[in-house]
């Protein structure tokens, strides 16, 4: 089976960097464990519960720096996006330990034309684990695991559903999870709550 039938690109980031992004979370758990109460049924110790409150891609320093630019890069790329169009973007974290895991749901829906017109898109990027992970796709109607690698960002349509199995063993999995959206080519969709970033493809 192969990603890219079902829509799915991959990209990779240089594991520097990829370090820096995923110490800088692992710094920054405690405060977001503090912005407020977990949603969508998530421990309150667990930040994947705390996603509304904040935007990795603007509120952690090193996010800005050096995540920013490469999402932009990537998801320009994904969509094809041409200047001039307005993009929004936002993005959270996940860190797991023993037996944390990330419910099965899907990002949001997609318009009808999206293979044509493709007006938004999902990703996530793996910042690392002790022990080796999967990140789990339902893909034709079957359950696929995809081995997760250090610095490996994942684009999907924002209609799969995926999940990530209960972490076993010592040490956390990291990872971070976004959302991208261009307006312009769905006049009729939207993007709920705050913290989005926004931007003008050049």
């Amino acid at each position: 089976m192969k990603l890219d039938d079902y829509g799915i690109k991959q990209y990779q980031m240089d594991d520097a960097t990829t370090t820096i992004l995923r110490d800088s979370l692992m710094e920054s758990e405690k405060g977001i464990n503090n912005l407020g109460k977990s949603i969508f049924n998530y421990p309150e110790n667990q930040i994947t519960g705390k996603q509304r409150y904040y935007n990795l891609l603007i509120d952690i320093q090193e996010w800005e720096t050096y995540a920013l630019p490469f999402v932009k890069e990537i998801v320009t790329d994904f969509l094809t996006s041409i200047p001039g169009e307005v993009l929004k973007l936002k993005s959270w974290g996940n860190i797991l330990r023993m037996d944390n895991k990330i419910y099965p749901h899907r990002h949001f829906g997609i318009p009808d034309d999206y293979d044509v017109n493709p007006q938004s898109v999902s990703g996530n990027v793996f910042l690392g684990s002790e022990n080796p992970t999967a990140t789990t796709y339902i893909l034709g109607g079957q359950k696929i695991d995809v081995p997760n690698e250090f610095g490996q960002f994942t684009l999907f349509p924002p209609n799969i559903s995926h999940a990530v199995r209960a972490y076993k063993g010592d040490g956390v999995r990291v990872s971070a999870a976004f959302d991208c959206f261009c307006p312009s080519r769905d006049p009729e969709g939207n993007v709920s709550g705050e913290k989005w970033y926004t931007w003008t493809h050049q």
